[in-house]
């Protein structure tokens, strides 16, 4: 389990923070006569990623208890996320976000105990 959320986690993270990357040269355009938009390379492949991310998120709640597998999977993307956002992004962290990784991380601790 432990090596299908680490790829899973792999590609969604990496398919959100391409797209997000992507979408900054994004431009949709247009007309009576046609829709027109221009989608860059790193968009795509952050699609791409999230879309194996999906594949292998069906792979996994297949395998997996789903009550489990799922809040454990959410939290450490959240987690994830919001720290690759601050690094490659530039996004900011509050003393808040902070609080609730913290919180986060315990429940994912909590949930993680098998008893």
């Amino acid at each position: 389990m432990i090596l299908q959320l680490a790829l899973y986690l792999t590609f969604t993270v990496g398919g959100l923070i391409l797209i997000k990357l992507g979408s900054v040269g994004l431009k949709f355009g247009f007309s009576l006569s046609m829709f027109n938009f221009q989608l860059p390379g790193i968009f795509l492949l952050g699609i791409l990623c999230y879309g194996i991310s999906f594949l292998l998120w069906i792979w996994i709640v297949s395998t997996n208890t789903l009550s489990i597998v799922y809040p454990i999977a959410l939290g450490i993307s959240y987690i994830a996320i919001m720290i690759l956002s601050f690094i490659v992004l530039k996004e900011p962290i509050s003393m808040m976000n902070i609080i609730g990784i913290v919180f986060v991380l315990i429940g994912v601790i909590l949930i993680s105990i098998k008893m």
